[in-house]
């Protein structure tokens, strides 16, 4: 894998959230079988959400991890910040669920430099 492939792996599954999935799989951008492994992943995601099952969440963060919660709009970095602000949510009683499931799936493409 070249160096512009590996960068284009991370940025696009950071931004999914999704980093759990091998890099090699993730070089091929756009590819039929890349979106769906990443909606497999997604899907892996909501059901460690919906089970509130933080070590499983976790499981598929990687340390870089960057997330934007939309309830806040304040960065969260690393994938044990996110695991912190999900056990604070999780033990809230009136916290239902987050479900995130995307119509469309894009890589993105890294900046040029």
């Amino acid at each position: 894998m070249t160096p512009g492939r590996s960068a284009t792996a991370i940025r696009a599954a950071v931004a999914l959230g999704l980093l759990a999935l091998p890099m090699p799989l993730l070089a091929d951008e756009g590819s039929p079988s890349v979106v769906a492994a990443i909606r497999k992943a997604r899907d892996r995601y909501n059901a460690a959400l919906l089970a509130r099952d933080l070590p499983r969440v976790r499981s598929l963060l990687v340390d870089e991890y960057i997330g934007i919660p939309g309830t806040s709009g304040n960065l969260v970095a690393g994938g044990d910040a996110m695991i912190a602000r999900f056990a604070v949510a999780f033990s809230d009683p009136a916290f239902i669920t987050y479900v995130r499931s995307p119509d469309e799936v894009r890589i993105a493409k890294p900046a040029e430099r």
